[in-house]
């Protein structure tokens, strides 16, 4: 199993995101990453209270609230200009 760093994933998955709107397929066979992965490292962005895409290519539809996972509530995601999701980073 292939370990990417923090800094890899967090490029592997702007790539979904515009200007390059690429879907998680093609990003896949691009990168040679499966698509279990991406949707997996897109998830716990998502979880994490970044904007990703969502199942439609529509940006209305991208994640735009956090999921507390202490008690499930979802609260409103302010990042102006952030996009760095913690993928093992201390």
């Amino acid at each position: 199993m292939s370990h990417y760093s923090a800094e890899r994933k967090e490029v592997i998955l702007k790539q979904l995101l515009p200007p390059h709107n690429r879907t998680v397929t093609e990003v896949s066979a691009h990168e040679g990453i499966s698509t279990a992965t991406l949707y997996n490292w897109r998830n716990k962005a998502k979880l994490e209270g970044v904007p990703v895409p969502g199942r439609s290519k529509s940006s209305e539809d991208w994640s735009g609230t956090r999921l507390d996972a202490r008690n499930g509530v979802s609260s409103p995601v302010s990042r102006a200009g952030s996009w760095r999701p913690n993928f093992g980073r201390s």
